[in-house]
């Protein structure tokens, strides 16, 4: 099996040449354009056309820098990101003739990140263009919590906040981006195996011949059930393991010689706190089930 660029793409076709002995991989869009020999670039239109790799997510963000309504509805979905953000962010790769002198300024000055979020612009490092389907899910997710955080809170509020946390906290643990690798360093590996990983095969036309529309209600099934599943019911799971942790406290110290009831009624107080968290987020789950009939 031969990797394309980036270790991104698994090449399916093997073509065996006599004259050399041995075998070549063939370009993964042989299959879409039979009528072009591999020695045509661009399909002998090099000033009105551009050459495609093959390794374009174009069912994830398409030629305008737009998300599909696939990624669109399962990010939804799975993370409550809103629709009509996800649909109005563009975009643009650093290398792109499109981006402006201000975007290239940007860029630039953030040092040339993996992205950057420019208000409603996300521009993003030329090379990630190769990555795989699964990475750029994943790194579309953590880009779209930004974007979701400037819609809630507005951009003036998330650039000035992000500046100062920029002050006190290391990269990684800037409060936004503590959130976004949550999403896309915990919660995407587990969106992507989830019901044996139907989110990967409905990305992969060898596996299926939906259009981009009819696969969109499938995967915000899929991401909806999956919030359900594992988002809301690991926050349960984790407050039942703190009220079980209290309880134990709670039970040790009405053994002890001096009872303190004030720090019993604190930690009492804990559990009644945590029990209201889980009854909203069951009731959460069951407007979910509810909304999508499941």
């Amino acid at each position: 099996e031969l990797k394309g660029p980036g270790n991104s793409l698994n090449y399916e076709f093997r073509m065996h040449d006599p004259r050399v002995g041995r075998f070549f991989a063939v370009d993964p869009l042989t299959k879409k354009y039979p009528w072009y020999s591999p020695y045509q670039f661009s399909g002998n239109r090099v000033m009105d056309s551009k050459e495609l790799e093959g390794l374009e997510p174009e069912d994830i963000v398409d030629e305008n820098g737009k998300l599909s309504n696939a990624l669109i509805s399962l990010l939804h979905g799975a993370f409550l990101f809103d629709k009509i953000r996800l649909q109005n962010t563009t975009w643009v790769s650093s290398a792109s003739p499109k981006l402006t002198l201000r975007e290239a300024e940007i860029y630039l000055v953030t040092q040339k990140p993996f992205a950057v979020c420019y208000f409603d612009k996300v521009i993003f490092k030329n090379s990630e263009i190769a990555k795989s389907k699964s990475y750029w899910i994943g790194f579309v997710s953590h880009e779209q919590s930004h974007q979701q955080e400037i819609f809630e809170k507005g951009a003036f509020w998330f650039y000035k906040q992000y500046g100062q946390d920029a002050l006190s906290f290391n990269p990684r643990d800037i409060p936004t981006e503590a959130r976004a690798y949550k999403i896309e360093d915990e919660y995407i590996p587990l969106l992507l195996q989830y019901k044996n990983g139907a989110v990967l095969d409905l990305f992969d036309p060898e596996k299926n011949s939906y259009t981009d529309n009819e696969k969109a209600p499938i995967l915000e099934k899929i991401g909806a059930e999956f919030r359900i599943n594992v988002i809301l019911q690991n926050e349960i799971n984790k407050n039942n393991k703190e009220i079980k942790e209290y309880e134990s406290v709670i039970s040790n110290l009405k053994k002890s010689k001096k009872v303190d009831e004030m720090e019993i009624l604190s930690y009492q107080g804990d559990i009644n706190g945590l029990n209201k968290k889980n009854s909203y987020l069951k009731k959460k789950q069951d407007e979910i089930k509810t909304e999508y009939k499941l």
